[in-house]
């Protein structure tokens, strides 16, 4: 996969989030984060901070998973 490729996965993703959770959430908490590589197990996504990500893991995680299964 390609940065092109990933981009438009993430965003697929982020699109689908947003039918799960509120614009203002999405934005807040996804509105800096990449998504750096990904295989049929695992996504990799960047963000600017430890704090974001653990609000992420705790709060969103099941809801990036289905995101992630759906696209």
């Amino acid at each position: 996969m390609d940065l092109q490729q990933y981009s438009e996965l993430w965003n697929a993703v982020l699109e689908e989030l947003g039918h799960k959770i509120s614009s203002v959430a999405l934005e807040l908490w996804f509105g800096k984060a990449e998504l750096s590589s990904f295989t049929a197990t695992e996504a990799t996504i960047m963000l600017p901070d430890k704090f974001k990500k653990g609000i992420i893991e705790k709060r969103y995680n099941e809801e990036l998973l289905a995101a992630f299964e759906k696209t």
